[in-house]
C-alpha cells in the first residue's frame, strides 16, 4: 500500500470532526524535557501530526441554562450543569472521540507500512489515580498542546491554553508520532491571544492562581500567567472551563 500523504492524513480527519490539522517535523521538539521527546517513544519519528476538535458553542454557555427555572435548586444549579452539559459534552466525549481518531489513524499508518505512537486525549482520565497523580505533578507523557503549537494550530494564552485563530480556546486536542515524513506546517507568527490587554482569562480562573512572571514549564516560550500545579489540584478547575468562557476570542 502506498504511503499516506499530508493531505490524505487531513481528509482522514476532517470527515472524522477535525477543524485543524498541523504537521510538525521532530526538530521542533528539541527543547522538550528528556523522556517526552517524539524519539523516546518512536526512535525512527520524522513528525508529529496534531489536530483539534471544536467544542459547540451550545456547551460554552452551559452557565446561563436553567437559571430561571423555579424548580431546580439553584444553589447546585451550576454543579449539575458543568457535569452534566460540559463536563460530558465540552469533555469527556470530545476526548473519547478524539482517542477514536487516533485510533484510526494509527491503523491506516500501520497499514500503509508506517510505524506510529498514539496517546490518550487526556491521559488520567480513564486510569489510574487522581490523588497520586495531582501529589506526584506527574506531566503527560506526551503534550498535545506543545504538539499543536508545534504544529502551527495556535499558541499558548495566558492560561496556559491553546488559543486558536478561528476558535478562540474552544477547542480539544490530540496528537501522534510517526516515522513519516510529512511537511511542515507553518507556526503562528502573529499573536492570537490579547495578552495583558486582556486578561480576562486570568480573572475567570476559579483556582485564582495567577504568577506575574512568565512561566515556560515545559519548553515553549508562552505568555502563561498560570499555576498549573494550583490548576490541577483545585476540584474541577481543570474541567470547568471558567478561564474559556471568559476568553473573548472564537
Amino acid at each position: 500500500m502506498k504511503a499516506l500523504t499530508a493531505e490524505d492524513i487531513r481528509a482522514l480527519l476532517m470527515a472524522e470532526g477535525a477543524v485543524k490539522v498541523g504537521f510538525a517535523p521532530v526538530e521542533r521538539f528539541a527543547g522538550a524535557p528528556i523522556g517526552h521527546r517524539p524519539e523516546d517513544f518512536l526512535p525512527t519519528a520524522k513528525s508529529v501530526i496534531a489536530w483539534a476538535v471544536r467544542v459547540p458553542k451550545g456547551v460554552v454557555d452551559y452557565d446561563r441554562y436553567l437559571s430561571r427555572a423555579e424548580d431546580f435548586p439553584q444553589d447546585i444549579r451550576l454543579e449539575i450543569l458543568h457535569n452534566n452539559v460540559y463536563g460530558r459534552l465540552g469533555y469527556s466525549t470530545l476526548n473519547m472521540m478524539l482517542d477514536q481518531m487516533t485510533i484510526r489513524l494509527l491503523w491506516e499508518l500501520e497499514r500503509s507500512g508506517c510505524r506510529a505512537v498514539g496517546f490518550p486525549a487526556t491521559y488520567n482520565e480513564y486510569h489510574g489515580s487522581q490523588s497520586e497523580i495531582k501529589r506526584s505533578g506527574y506531566r503527560a507523557p506526551f503534550s498535545h498542546r506543545h504538539a499543536a503549537v508545534a504544529a502551527g494550530l495556535g499558541e499558548f494564552g495566558l492560561n496556559n491554553i491553546l488559543v486558536t485563530e478561528e476558535y478562540g480556546p474552544w477547542v480539544r486536542l490530540s496528537s501522534l508520532i510517526t516515522d513519516l515524513e510529512l511537511p511542515a506546517s507553518p507556526l503562528v507568527d502573529e499573536p492570537i491571544c490579547l495578552r495583558d490587554g486582556c486578561r480576562l482569562c486570568l480573572e475567570g480562573c476559579v483556582a485564582i492562581e495567577i504568577v506575574e512572571e512568565d512561566l515556560d514549564q515545559v519548553f515553549l516560550q508562552t505568555p502563561s500567567r498560570t499555576d498549573s500545579r494550583k490548576c490541577r489540584e483545585e476540584p474541577g478547575c481543570q474541567t470547568r472551563g471558567s478561564c474559556l468562557r471568559a476568553c473573548p476570542l472564537g
